[in-house]
């Protein structure tokens, strides 16, 4: 088989059954595609609803597959496991993809030598309006991206929402997502792609930019609150530090510095926010200083103590 795409999903069925019909309506052959759904200890009628989806679609290659510890990187190396195919996709269950995602992921590593991962084009589509304070900047927040209007190669890891990898390579390397990092329920800790990408830049395999390769990110209310917004830096910290200290090598003493460094003046720009009344800046400035603040923590609390 072709290429496999996997949705790791959890308490989603409502967005998953969007997710769905956008994977089942591709333009591709469908004796050539599989969807596998990694349900990673749902409590909802995620279950139901991927049952419901096979038993209406037989001519659609769908399973279902329960992981029921809890984490995201812990789904998408049940992922890996589980795919048969030459490309693993990967596509959050929040996402729509575009009817050509798959063809233009493939044409890539058929194009293209040495092709370890592409990335592919991330739109985001707020379904309950966008508020009027929220900065185009951070739609980096609902794993926006636009990183060229060509096909290029990267020197950085794409977002999760629309990623895809060489099985063969994968699996040469013995490479996994580090479970140490990455969602885990309600839990904002990420930084597993970036640890994933690593290793392969690191073994000189090339990872491919294709704005052709697009998915739509849904953003519905809760996302738009700064409640949200607050709760990221300090879930982000662990994927933060840890990544600079297992994956990038660098020492200990270098993060201090560096962090602390950024945290001073991320709190100085907050400061001159406030006597210059920019007011639309202000609350960006603050994510900025929680950013550095918590990484600083965190780095005490679990590296250096």
């Amino acid at each position: 088989m072709k290429i496999s795409v996997a949705v790791c999903t959890y308490n989603r069925a409502k967005l998953l059954e969007r997710c769905l019909n956008s994977l089942i309506n591709q333009n591709y052959d469908k004796t050539e595609y599989e969807i596998i759904v990694i349900d990673n200890n749902s409590s909802d009628n995620t279950k139901e609803v991927v049952y419901k989806f096979i038993e209406t679609y037989p001519d659609c290659k769908l399973r279902y597959i329960f992981e029921p510890i809890q984490g995201l990187s812990v789904a998408r190396n049940k992922a890996i496991k589980e795919t048969n195919s030459e490309i693993l996709l990967f596509i959050d269950d929040d996402a729509l993809a575009d009817e050509n995602l798959l063809k233009e992921h493939i044409r890539i590593y058929d194009e293209f030598k040495n092709v370890g991962c592409v990335g592919g084009k991330i739109d985001v589509e707020f379904i309950d309006g966008k508020p009027r304070w929220l900065d185009e900047k951070y739609y980096s927040v609902y794993g926006y991206l636009n990183f060229s209007d060509y096909i290029t190669e990267m020197n950085s890891p794409p977002i999760g929402t629309n990623i895809s990898f060489s099985v063969n390579i994968i699996k040469n390397l013995n490479l996994k997502f580090d479970e140490n990092l990455g969602r885990k329920g309600l839990n904002f800790n990420g930084g597993e792609e970036t640890a994933f990408c690593k290793v392969l830049l690191d073994n000189n395999y090339k990872i491919i930019y294709n704005p052709y390769a697009k998915v739509y990110h849904i953003v519905p209310y809760f996302k738009t609150k700064k409640s949200y917004f607050r709760k990221i830096p300090k879930d982000g910290a662990k994927g933060r530090i840890y990544n600079f200290i297992y994956y990038e090598k660098l020492k200990i003493s270098k993060i201090f510095i560096s962090e602390l460094w950024n945290l001073i003046i991320s709190i100085m720009a907050y400061i001159k926010n406030i006597i210059f009344l920019r007011f639309s800046s202000l609350f960006y400035s603050e994510l900025n200083v929680r950013r550095y603040f918590f990484s600083l923590i965190y780095l005490i609390k679990n590296i250096i103590l």
